[in-house]
């Protein structure tokens, strides 16, 4: 059973969060892809955006 409150892989996103977002909550990057996944849900509502997550590199013009 997925208690709300906790946090098991300590990314940020209660285990709740997670579980709805059909995230791994015991992988705190569940998709592998090198962003943890609080990063992916950078508005940090619950909702993973599809914006979320990218990643620019600034230039150094």
């Amino acid at each position: 059973m997925i208690d709300g409150d906790e946090d098991d892989d300590g990314d940020h996103l209660t285990d709740a969060q997670e579980f709805k977002l059909k995230l791994n909550p015991k992988d705190d990057d569940s998709d592998n892809d090198g962003i943890k996944d609080y990063m992916e849900d950078e508005d940090h509502n619950g909702i993973h955006n599809q914006d979320d997550g990218q990643y620019e590199e600034e230039s150094e013009d």
